[in-house]
């Protein structure tokens, strides 16, 4: 071997040496991203739970959540629901003898993203991790689970909300 092969040798070693290098480091930077994106589709998904059981109780700032902390928005909107022409007589006559809505509906968005003290930042962007949940929610609804009906049973400012609704006709 002369010395020049030895020299080339060396080289292309190195060349594989950083192409490893450089993909492991990507690998792990896609890994901890995907965590950080599930862990904020966990978080949302316990938001819109908290939401259900106590909009009142719901906490604010960023929150912990596996090694990061999170913060998030949440929006609550009317559902409108528009009959097909041939399906509104029939929903009259519905309307007259039930005094529960139709238009009761919600529609329940939630943000969550890596907050700023985990390297995010502190208003929503697209440049961060992040998660975006919509759920379609009846609030009148309350026997999702026994734990949340014992619940919402027992909140006595919940329960007359509740009552009104679905006496008063709704929204």
């Amino acid at each position: 071997m002369t010395l020049l092969e030895v020299v080339l040798a060396i080289a292309a070693l190195g060349l594989v040496a950083a192409s490893a290098t450089t993909t492991m480091s990507y690998l792990y930077g896609a890994q901890v991203r995907e965590q950080r994106r599930l862990a904020a589709s966990e978080m949302a998904h316990r938001i819109i739970l908290m939401h259900l059981d106590d909009p009142t109780k719901m906490p604010s700032g960023p929150q912990p959540y596996a090694k990061d902390f999170y913060r998030y928005e949440l929006e609550v909107a009317p559902v409108r629901l528009t009959p097909k022409p041939h399906v509104a007589s029939a929903l009259a006559d519905r309307r007259s003898s039930s005094p529960v809505s139709i238009d009761r509906l919600e529609q329940v968005t939630v943000r969550v993203w890596l907050s700023e003290e985990s390297g995010g930042s502190r208003r929503f962007t697209s440049d961060v991790p992040y998660m975006v949940l919509v759920r379609l929610m009846d609030p009148q609804y309350v026997n999702r689970n026994p734990d949340s009906a014992v619940k919402f049973f027992d909140n006595k400012d919940r329960l007359q909300d509740f009552v009104q609704d679905v006496l008063g006709g709704g929204q």
